[in-house]
């Protein structure tokens, strides 16, 4: 007579292995996800690139602005 997959303790010791690697598998995947700093988001990058053109544009004008003085 055949025993149920179930019940069989072998089937049993291999869905408890199998349970335990998915279970270390999800805490490694966890773990190994970044936690972004303020300045590493993207937003931060826009505000810079932002700020920096803003800069060049208004150094690139009072340049102009002084040869058309002089």
């Amino acid at each position: 007579m055949e025993k149920s997959p179930g019940t069989n303790p072998d089937h049993l010791d291999r869905l408890r292995e199998k349970l335990l690697t998915i279970k270390l598998i999800r805490k490694i995947e966890a773990k190994e996800k970044p936690t972004l700093r303020w300045w590493q988001t993207e937003w931060f990058f826009r505000l810079l690139v932002l700020v920096l053109a803003l800069l060049i544009g208004i150094i690139d004008i009072r340049s102009t602005v002084a040869g058309w003085i002089k």
